[in-house]
Order: C-alpha cells, then structure tokens, then sequence
C-alpha cells in the first residue's frame, strides 16, 4: 500500500432486512454479493487492526496489499455469528451469519457491539445476545470491537440503570439530564456521559471476551465535539480507545495516513451504495 493510498472502511448492519430480500436491500446478502465483486477487482480484505497501525505509522505499507479493504459490522446483532431466524422479521430461514461469509471468502470482520444488556433486550427481541462474543473474538478471522454502552438508541424511552454498566442509560442523561434516547451522541459533552457511554462499555466487553476494545465506532458516525477533541485523547487510560470510526458526511470516504485518528471513515452500505453497479464504481474511487 502507497503512502498515499486511500483504504475503504465498509459498514454493514446484518439485521436489515429488505422486502425483496436480495442483494440490493439486505446487508448479509449484500456482504456476500460485496466480497466476491471486491476479488474480482482485486481488493484484499484486511484486518482493522492492520489498517489503524498503518495511518498512525506503526505499519509499514509494504506489510499491507496494494488494493486493501476493512470489513466492518455495527450494532451485535446475532446474526453476526449465528444463524437465528426471527419469523417475524426474517424474509429468508437461510440467510448466513456474518461468520459463515467471512468463512467463505477468508475475509477478517470487525464486529462493533454494544454493551449494554439492557438497551440490548430493548432493541432485539432477544436477537442481540453476547453469548456468542467470546467465541467471534477467539476466530481468526473476527475482532469484537466497541459501540458504546447503548448508542443512544430511541428505544430508550426512559431513564434505566443497566447492572452491568454500573450506571443509568442514556449516557446522555449524564449530560443534560434528559433521560430518553434521541439518536444523539452529540450530547456527550461531559466526562461522566463519555465514560458511561464508551469506557463502561469496553470494561463490559472485556469481562465477556477477556480483551478490551481499543477501537470505538459512534453511533451513527457522528462524533461528539467533546469525545473526540477532548475525552479520547486527554483520557487514553481510561477508555483504552486507539481509534474511532465515522461515516458518512465527513470530509473523505476512505481511510488514508492523514485521516482523524478518532474519526476515521467509514461508507455504509444502503447509504453509500445498494446495487453491484454502484458499489463497483465507489470502490473504483479508492486511489
């Protein structure tokens, strides 16, 4: 890999499911469809890690193939390693886990969680289990990575405390004191609801997969001012975080050696593209 080259940072969330249950509306099914055409246009599917030493110059790009590419998933959902069927959202009983995929075409995946078992039971009508966390993070070919303690998610309709993060959700409430889920991070603008959102997290992914999360993906790819300028590099020892993810509307689609360390970005599949067309002509872009 050129200094100079540009890495794409793909986004898929295997619960959504489209009405027509293709490649084109379905992100499982679209991974599937994504990895053959990225052979054939000869990307190489790289691990996270390996991209993220590259931009902070601890890799060199000699290391690294010419054409690499980041897999990544958001949210946990178990289709990320399970093959479950939920009847009443499911269009198929044989769509594949993200685990199976990446099998097939020996591509390593960046799975980001979140932590919370609350705000989980609350999104995923028991779809959004960690009992398989520990077995992802021991693949070869899987990472388990952080997405906060609840991505202050909508569902959270009222203040609650989550055991298990030792504090109340949403992380947002330690800011402004309002106790519902609006889709928000922005509203991280103090120590307390960082903490809450991102290091409680990490400690709980720790505990479940005996490795603690040094890559951090923001809700919706939007970044708080205050987590990214202030909290991840004044607090390293505390949240352990080395890198962050984005998405959409930043300055840059694809990763290169001067992207913001605590935004890097990502492109999202439904957002960035949906067909094999459009996806071959985004990945035509990487330099």
């Amino acid at each position: 890999l050129d200094d100079g080259g540009q890495v794409p940072v793909l986004l898929y969330h295997p619960q959504t499911i489209g009405e027509r249950c293709d490649a084109d509306d379905t992100d499982v099914l679209a991974m599937q469809r994504d990895l053959q055409l990225l052979h054939d246009m000869g990307f190489v599917p790289t691990p996270a890690r390996h991209i993220v030493e590259w931009r902070m110059g601890l890799r060199a790009g000699n290391t690294l193939p010419a054409k690499p590419v980041v897999i990544t998933t958001d949210d946990g959902h178990d289709r990320n390693y399970l093959r479950r069927v939920n009847p009443a959202r499911d269009c198929a009983a044989d769509l594949p886990s993200v685990r199976e995929i990446a099998e097939e075409f020996d591509a390593h995946v960046t799975m980001f969680v979140i932590g919370s078992p609350v705000v989980r039971r609350l999104l995923g009508d028991g779809f959004y289990t960690d009992s398989w966390w520990l077995d992802a993070e021991r693949h070869p070919l899987l990472a388990i990575q952080n997405h906060t303690a609840g991505h202050e998610h909508q569902a959270i309709t009222r203040q609650v405390f989550d055991p298990a993060m030792g504090a109340s959700l949403p992380a947002a409430g330690h800011a402004d004191g309002d106790w519902t889920g609006q889709n928000n991070p922005l509203r991280w603008t103090n120590r307390t609801s960082a903490t809450v959102a991102i290091a409680r997290s990490g400690i709980y992914i720790w505990r479940n997969t005996g490795h603690f999360p040094d890559f951090l993906a923001h809700p919706f790819g939007v970044v708080s001012p205050y987590v990214a300028n202030v909290y991840l590099p004044s607090f390293p020892r505390q949240h352990e975080v080395s890198a962050a993810f984005c998405t959409e509307g930043r300055p840059e689609k694809f990763v290169s050696r001067t992207s913001p360390i605590f935004c890097l970005p990502r492109v999202t599949r439904g957002l960035s593209w949906f067909t094999a067309q459009e996806f071959v002509q985004l990945m035509g872009e990487a330099k």
